[in-house]
This record gives structure tokens, sequence and C-alpha cells, in this order.
């Protein structure tokens, strides 16, 4: 869809996949969270999720660079993903971060301001809170025991609404398992390292100098890094316009069906 193309960088001796797709004139960059399997290869299934972009932008999805060095941080993943703009040419864009992808967007935005036009943060803080340094804590104790199908199950019904899980939780059950069974070749030790530096993240010192247009997008409901993130990140920038789902949890971005939308109004403007 969109011309959707898998393709590679070189950042720092370090190989980085990224996905690009769409044929509008400006530049959009989308930062996904912590994964277990990442972006890599699935150029037509982003192609199709983030479809309603595509007529409006080009695209990018950048993965973390394929070899992390030990204590990498937001910072790093940033500076990474700023080069891998550079390298490509892009001078200005539109930058969309979704949970730990919203920390590394303003990190990038405070960082280089001149090359981010509009900025959105969605289900992500400026700095770790309770609840995310309890869903962190679990995590990593569960990838150091490569005990796949519980960090599965976990991620996802953290994750998911609780009216959703009610509704689907063999179906999360199945899904756990597939996952689990997909992620056997799974980094573990890469999935940790993105983790502790969720953990080890606090920006909020320099929250005020973001003063580009800001949509910060919450979700009451969320049980992976929790509400009151979103909710500091829209006192501590300056003018952000703030919006949240009352109804949905983490993964607002799947289950709401205008959330796409929402912030496509939102870069309009």
């Amino acid at each position: 869809m969109y011309n959707a193309k898998n393709k590679k960088l070189l950042i720092n001796g370090s190989t980085m996949d990224y996905v690009t797709f769409g044929k509008g004139g400006r530049w959009l960059v989308l930062i996904a969270g912590l994964s277990l399997q990442g972006i890599k290869g699935k150029a037509q299934q982003m192609s199709y999720f983030y479809r309603q972009f595509g007529k409006e932008y080009k695209v990018l999805l950048f993965e973390r660079k394929e070899k992390l060095p030990d204590n990498y941080t937001i910072r790093q993943m940033a500076q990474d993903i700023y080069q891998a703009l550079c390298q490509l040419g892009v001078r200005k864009a539109d930058i969309v971060g979704v949970s730990q992808g919203g920390m590394i967007a303003q990190v990038l935005t405070v960082g280089h301001p001149e090359i981010v036009s509009r900025l959105v943060l969605a289900v992500t803080l400026g700095r770790n809170t309770e609840t995310s340094k309890s869903t962190m804590d679990k995590w990593i104790s569960l990838a150091e025991r490569n005990a796949l199908y519980p960090l599965a199950y976990d991620s996802l019904d953290r994750a998911y609404s609780e009216r959703y899980v009610r509704r689907h939780k063999i179906w999360l059950k199945m899904l756990a398992g597939l996952m689990s069974m997909l992620g056997r070749n799974a980094d573990l030790p890469r999935f940790i390292i993105q983790a502790k530096a969720i953990e080890n993240f606090n920006f909020t010192d320099k929250l005020r100098q973001i003063t580009c247009p800001v949509l910060v997008i919450g979700a009451a409901g969320d049980k992976v890094l929790g509400v009151s993130g979103a909710r500091a990140l829209k006192e501590g920038i300056a003018d952000a316009e703030y919006y949240e789902y009352r109804d949905f949890g983490h993964a607002a971005y799947i289950e709401a069906k205008d959330f796409n939308h929402r912030i496509l109004e939102f870069l309009k403007k």
C-alpha cells in the first residue's frame, strides 16, 4: 500500500531498519514503542495500519538500530533517529511518538527543534512513574528468565482496556502463545536494554524547551505507563493540546477507531 518498502540505513556502524510509504509532499516520522518484534520487514502491515497518513505524507517508521550498547539511553535513540533523518535528507517533519517513541520524540524535539514542525506525544511520559516502573520491573524480570509466554500475555493484558480483555481473554491467550512462538528468536537482551532506558528516563526539566505545536494523548486506563505521565506532559509543555481517552488503556492507538484521524486533524492545523 502506498508503495510501502522495507529499507536499511547504517548508523554509527550498526544497521537500522526502517519502513517508508506514502505519496504526500510532507514528511511524517512515526516512532513506535518498546516491542519484542519491532517493525522489521513489516512495510505492508505498517502502511495499512497507518494508511490514513499515506495520502498526505511521505511516512517514515524507524526501528531501533540493530546493535544496542549496554546502558543505551533514550537520548541516544533520539540521536540515532536524527542521524537517520539527516542521511535521508529530511529537513522538516511532523513527529508522532507513541509510548517509548514519545519519549524519544521529546528528546529529538528539544535537541533539534529546527527539524520538528508539529509533535504528537501519545500514551507516553516525561519521567518514570510508579506504574511504568512496576511494568518495566516485571517485564525485565520475565525477559531475564526467558519467560516468553508470560511476558507476551502480560504485555497484552496491561495494554488493552479491561473491557476488551474481558471480552477477548481466550483470543489474547492464543495471541500470546503465537507471540511467544514467533518470539523464540527474539533478542531479549535488546528488549531489556530498551526497558531499562524507560526506567532511567527523566526529561521533565527540559519540557519547557518544546515550543512547536504539541498534542498530548493520554488514556485513563493505561496500565503500562499510567495516565499521570501524559497529564504531566500537558502541564509541562507550554500551550500543549490534550486529549484523554476515558474508556481505553495503553493500546488506545489500536482500540480507539478515531486515534489516527484525531492525530491527522491536529497535524493539518
